[in-house]
């Protein structure tokens, strides 16, 4: 080995306590051979750099070693281990795998970092050719979009611009050129949409802000033009000429238009002749004044359309107009709309062909309707025109048609809109074919935005199917309050005729006064002066009488023209001697006993009429030997109840007595005999015996409901609360009048703390009764009790001016609208607060609370309206 290599090896050897890649007898000799310093000690003790020391000197030096190295030497020798304070150790050594390649030692670990590096710098080296090559690509694809722009091939051209956007969604150049590109295509929504996306890319560019004005007007998208210019003029309202102007319009049809009317007055105050300068500005006048613009002066604007130059402002004056000449409906007339409607679309295809479109559909030309929608899906779609073209193929009995449009649906880009659109058109199908349950599926999955005469005639036919009586008054409502279609509301009148038919000869209307509350609004909306049967006219006002709203007015007109009906005979007979008229009554129970042919149940329905109409004119004792013939002729149940509580109140023991008799030879299985032990109890309190009446009460059970209710009453009055409210719970269900019941228990449950039940019961009264006083006070009380003011307040239901009520009743709702006054005000409801307040000084006008919120309210309005705060 040579002397270089040699001390290679040994610097080597100083640096690691063992050689890597020797064998084990090696190691040893390695461990032991001398080594050499960079520097070297003299003989006399002198340090020398080893560059100045010669070679023949080299003999004389003395080897200097650490202390490392001299315990490594003598490591193994134990007489010496004690020298380096340390036993003997016996270290386990590990081979590691190493190569030499030109002199350079390799280990695994060093291999492995060299390989890391080397993918990295692939990795590298990868990433920057692959985006070198999207971006050769990308500009490739713009390069190639850009030369079909100016070849014409729009829509090649269109296609290659998406993808480029696709990619680079910033690209200014590629969404200008689309913008030009949508321009061409008179597809004007897209182009605003486009030069507002430009314009924020770039927002200290005018022109980009002018040109998405432009487009935005021609799109008519009034809400986005409103809406950045009023932020200009919150700035500086003094906008140019033509830009004020297009801010006028855009208020006027964007639901703003007293923001206009304001910017109007003051630009014209400044500048008489600030919108007389500009052609839009004088249209933006026009359109100011059209409300209160006679037939006379549209003509006249008419006569002036040639001299408007600027399409988009042409089409605006054109689309004022159509109105004044709809109205009008002559021949003359329509021939000038439909000229206006293709003038429109010539000047604004986008805007111009759906309101022709639309005004073919409501003509029924729905072939026309047809063809306008085929020529513009070939270069635009939109909301409105799909809708119109899918009813058109139904109503015009081509179907088939729909199927290329839903395709062309589906392939559009996905989104709520496109979501509604397709939905609805296959609920079209749905309905053509008669699948009703995929039509309630397709028509949930629409939702109600869409609302034309066929969407709501298709939802009015399931929620009939479905027997919803307040979805149908609800849609019937809307279909015969609009403008008429087809014969869409003489078929909505049949069904609903048919839908209150059945209702009453299944005498669903008798047991349940909210359905017959809503028939009877559905009877209102159907009825015509040509109705020749009295049907329609016995719901309502049975309906009427039964809530307490029936007029006499109301009941004379109904009698004017059914006066034979015997039902409405019947209902004017109970409002006479309801309103303590029994003359009256009497006269119409006799033109109701002069009818011909009436069942059995009338006849006894007309004599306690009779009795009761005798009864309020004094003539007791007549009216209960009429009233106890008809009981011994065999009336039914509700006449034996009738005649017991006529005893009862008019204190006849002797009837009773007689009754008592009467009933005890009936036979056994006779249905009567269960009123028995009620008939026997009120004797025993006529005699004095109230315990053994009382107890007898108690027991007795299964009678008719009316003897039911007595019963319980008379336990409520004495105080026997438990077996009141148990006597009141088993007939819940079929006593006739129950919010008179719930009334009731809702007292009974309040007397015996049960505050909760209390609350329940006078809810269910007021829901079957919401116009009752009775029923608003004691659920009203019950609300303002448990701290609901809002509710009780809603619930009482006092009109905004002063009406007359019960003393206890307004307590109540005065101190529960002051109680909601002091939450909104605490809670920074003002305006709420206020109204509760002009509401509360209506009916209390010195009212302290009421003074005192008006002044606070006030105070905290003044302050705000100075630019202060309202701490």
């Amino acid at each position: 080995m040579s002397g270089e290599n040699k001390q290679n090896d040994n610097i080597a050897g100083r640096t690691d306590s063992v050689s890597a890649g020797l064998p084990e007898e090696r190691r040893e000799e390695g461990l032991r051979s001398p080594d050499f310093s960079s520097e070297s000690i003299s003989e006399d003790g002198e340090k020398e750099a080893g560059d100045g020391v010669a070679a023949d000197d080299a003999s004389r030096r003395v080897e200097r070693r650490t202390r490392e190295e001299i315990e490594s030497q003598y490591r193994n020798d134990p007489r010496l281990s004690m020298l380096f304070n340390h036993e003997e150790k016996k270290k386990k050594t590990v081979s590691e795998w190493s190569i030499n390649v030109g002199g350079l030692r390799l280990t695994a670990m060093r291999i492995l970092i060299l390989v890391g590096f080397l993918l990295v710098f692939l990795l590298c080296l990868g990433g920057s050719l692959y985006y070198a090559f999207k971006d050769m690509s990308k500009y490739k694809d713009f390069t190639q979009a850009s030369a079909l722009l100016e070849s014409g091939d729009y829509e090649g051209a269109r296609n290659l611009f998406i993808r480029v956007l696709s990619e680079d969604p910033n690209k200014e150049e590629a969404v200008a050129a689309l913008a030009q590109i949508y321009h061409y295509y008179g597809d004007w929504n897209n182009e605003a949409f486009l030069r507002q996306r430009i314009m924020r890319l770039n927002p200290l560019n005018q022109e980009y802000f002018y040109e998405f004005l432009e487009s935005a007007f021609r799109a008519r998208n009034f809400g986005t033009i409103y809406s950045l210019l009023n932020l200009k003029v919150m700035d500086n309202p003094e906008l140019p000429p033509e830009e004020g102007s297009l801010y006028l319009i855009a208020a006027l049809n964007s639901g703003h238009a007293s923001n206009g009317k304001s910017f109007y007055e003051n630009r014209k105050k400044a500048d008489p002749d600030y919108f007389s300068e500009t052609e839009r500005g004088r249209v933006a006048e026009m359109l100011l004044n059209a409300p209160n613009m006679s037939f006379e002066e549209a003509q006249n604007h008419l006569a002036s359309l040639d001299q408007i130059q600027d399409s988009q402002t042409r089409f605006e004056v054109i689309n004022m107009l159509l109105p004044f000449f709809m109205k009008r409906g002559d021949r003359e007339s329509n021939e000038r709309v439909d000229n206006l409607l293709h003038e429109a679309v010539e000047l604004n295809e986008y805007a111009g062909a759906p309101m022709l479109a639309r005004y073919y559909f409501f003509c029924y030309r729905f072939d026309d309707t047809i063809k306008i929608c085929e020529d513009y899906f070939k270069t635009k779609i939109n909301a409105v025109m799909p809708i119109l073209y899918g009813e058109s193929c139904i109503l015009s009995g081509q179907p088939e048609l729909l199927s290329p449009l839903l395709e062309k649906m589906r392939r559009l880009r996905s989104g709520r809109q496109s979501r509604i659109i397709v939905s609805y058109l296959d609920a079209l199908g749905a309905f053509q074919e008669g699948d009703d349950a995929r039509l309630q599926i397709l028509l949930q999955a629409a939702g109600a935005t869409i609302e034309t005469p066929l969407s709501s005639l298709m939802r009015y036919h399931l929620v009939l199917k479905n027997d919803s009586p307040k979805e149908i008054l609800f849609l019937l409502t809307g279909i015969m309050r609009s403008r008429p279609f087809l014969d869409f509301q003489q078929r909505a009148r049949t069904a609903a005729l048919e839908y209150l038919l059945k209702k009453a000869n299944a005498g669903e209307l008798e047991s349940n006064q909210e359905l017959l509350t809503v028939c009877a609004e559905i009877a209102s909306l159907i009825q015509t002066p040509d109705d020749d049967a009295p049907f329609l006219q016995r719901i309502i006002l049975t309906d009427h009488f039964k809530r307490n709203v029936l007029t006499e007015d109301e009941l004379q007109r109904a009698l004017r023209s059914f006066p034979d009906d015997p039902l409405l005979l019947s209902i004017a007979a109970e409002f006479y001697l309801a309103n303590g008229n029994p003359d009256r009554a009497m006269e119409y129970v006799a033109e109701y006993k002069d009818l011909d042919d009436l069942p059995e149940k009338i006849k006894s329905s007309v004599d306690v009429l009779h009795m009761l109409a005798l009864e309020q004119l004094g003539r007791k004792d007549e009216a209960e030997k009429e009233f106890r013939a008809l009981v011994e002729r065999g009336g039914d149940e509700t006449v034996l109840a009738l005649y017991f509580e006529f005893c009862v109140e008019n204190e006849f023991v002797d009837s009773l007595k007689s009754l008592c008799q009467w009933i005890e030879s009936l036979p056994k299985d006779s249905s009567s005999r269960a009123d028995l032990p009620f008939v026997r109890a009120e004797i025993l309190l006529a005699e004095g015996k109230q315990q053994e009446a009382l107890d007898l009460f108690e027991k007795a059970a299964g009678g008719h409901p009316r003897f039911t209710f007595h019963a319980a009453a008379r336990l409520a009055e004495a105080g026997r609360t438990a077996s009141a409210i148990r006597h009141f719970l088993s007939i819940r269900n079929t006593y006739p009048d129950r919010s008179r019941l719930e009334i009731r228990l809702s007292e009974l449950y309040t007397k015996a703390g049960d505050t909760a039940a209390a609350l329940e019961c006078a809810r269910t009264a007021w829901q079957e009764d919401r116009n009752s006083l009775s029923t608003r006070y004691i659920y009203g009380r019950g609300l303002a009790e448990s701290g609901r003011y809002a509710d009780a307040v809603s619930v009482l239901k006092f009109p905004q001016y002063k009406a007359s009520f019960p003393k206890e009743m307004l307590d109540v709702w005065a101190n529960a609208i002051r109680e909601q006054i002091k939450a909104d005000f605490a809670a920074e409801r003002y305006n709420p607060a206020m109204e509760s307040v002009k509401h509360l000084l209506i009916y209390f006008p010195d009212d302290a609370v009421g003074r005192d919120y008006l002044e606070r309210i006030e105070r905290i309005r003044r302050h705000e309206t100075v630019g202060g705060s309202a701490a």
